[in-house]
């Protein structure tokens, strides 16, 4: 779509042009990658050309209603090209979106964001409201590139607000990704005379769900040397060997743990007593049903 992009090394560097992008010439394959997907979406909402956007055999199984309903609310136009609610999409957008003021059914960090996104070029203030509170990257990161954007939360609902903004350039060092090292911490709190290292790492309190479970079941891990890198909390995680005990879940951790269940399973195999997770049915519509998968591999383990 004409964006001026430069891969050098380990560097990305990325020439903006105010959302002013081009025609694809072909159609966009968004392979196996849910959130490239929809934030897609949200991105090509403020285009006025046609694109078309696909993906493989189970992106093509992942709704995406959730994200074209409220964007059409906002003037943009889709069409399901083969089965209703999945892809592949044609996305016809707007240079003058409406503003929305909406609720999401499920709380989502895609859906939100592919709603900011739009909302960055609408006619006016836009209001996205969510309960619990998803991850807040999108959010952070458009703040630190100067978006006019504001949230909070009360009684219980996240809020965020967005007014049309225009984005500066800004610098940005990717951390390690928790959800990644998780798997890495739970080998560690149940091998024997272990202990891992995480440098680096992102701890963002909307990501950080894996380590508030684990420690609650007497899982030992330290956060240490914590620091505000553009708006994100990064930090060193050290893990041990511990005798874990089974936990209820909370339901509102949820969207905190949400990548990390089957990994949470893993160390609930190996705690002592029963582990209950409720409220987790967003796992059956990922690029696989996580929760029949990890049912399916425990049980040859148990077996």
């Amino acid at each position: 779509m004409a964006a001026d992009i430069e891969i050098r090394n380990d560097k990305i560097i990325v020439k903006g042009n105010d959302f002013n992008l081009s025609a694809p010439k072909q159609i966009l394959d968004c392979q196996n990658s849910g959130t490239t997907t929809r934030l897609l979406l949200g991105i090509l909402s403020t285009q006025e050309f046609e694109s078309i956007l696909t993906g493989d055999s189970s992106l093509k199984k992942r709704p995406m209603k959730r994200v074209t309903v409220p964007l059409s609310q906002m003037g943009a136009k889709f069409e399901f090209l083969e089965k209703e609610d999945f892809l592949p999409i044609k996305v016809k957008g707007s240079k003058k979106l409406k503003p929305i003021e909406y609720t999401l059914p499920i709380s989502s960090a895609q859906v939100k964001s592919a709603l900011i996104f739009a909302s960055l070029k609408a006619e006016g203030k836009s209001v996205i409201k969510e309960s619990p509170k998803s991850r807040d990257h999108t959010e952070l990161m458009l703040k630190h590139a100067g978006a006019n954007i504001k949230s909070w939360e009360e009684n219980g609902i996240y809020i965020v607000e967005i007014l049309p903004s225009q984005l500066s350039s800004i610098k940005i060092k990717i951390p390690s990704d928790i959800s990644s090292a998780a798997f890495f911490i739970v080998l560690a709190l149940i091998c024997d005379n272990s202990s891992v290292v995480i440098e680096n790492c992102i701890l963002n309190p909307t990501r950080t769900g894996i380590i508030d479970v684990l420690k609650q079941m007497g899982a030992e891990i330290r956060i240490e040397n914590v620091e505000n890198r553009n708006g994100e909390f990064v930090g060193k995680i050290v893990a041990r060997s511990s005798n874990l005990k089974g936990v209820k879940v909370d339901k509102n951790d949820i969207p905190r743990i949400i990548d990390e269940i089957p990994i949470l399973a893993v160390a609930a195999a190996f705690a002592e007593g029963k582990t209950t997770i409720d409220n987790a049915s967003e796992l059956r519509v990922k690029e696989s049903d996580r929760i029949k998968t990890t049912a399916q591999m425990l049980r040859k383990f148990w077996c």
